[in-house]
């Protein structure tokens, strides 16, 4: 292994895990554009991963297009989930931000 990539793994390492930990954490503080923003960053990460791997490798492209494309099959999957959980989290903010100004309307006029 040489030198640049050595350097190159820690940084992918450090850069994928402190995506990681700040999806969860968006996530936990319930705030799904920065969740979203996080994944997008893992999956545009994983996607330039894997088409590096790929034009390093010098293996057979026959081989490596189907894995590449079942990666990338993958990858969408995966999106496509994380954007339908994160529209519900904005879903039930919503929802939450509504009862409570009603509940805020409804005490306001009691007091009146």
């Amino acid at each position: 292994m040489t030198r640049h990539s050595r350097r190159w793994r820690i940084a992918a390492g450090a850069f994928a895990l402190i995506n990681v930990l700040g999806f969860f954490w968006a996530v936990a503080q319930r705030e799904p554009m920065h969740a979203a923003l996080h994944f997008g960053l893992l999956a545009a990460f994983g996607v330039f991963t894997a088409v590096r791997r790929s034009s390093l490798s010098g293996s057979d492209k026959s081989q490596v297009e189907p894995q590449a494309a079942q990666h990338l099959d993958h990858l969408q999957r995966a999106l496509d989930g994380i954007a339908l959980d994160v529209e519900r989290i904005g879903e039930s903010q919503r929802y939450a931000m509504k009862v409570l100004e009603e509940r805020a309307r409804a005490s306001a006029q009691e007091k009146s």
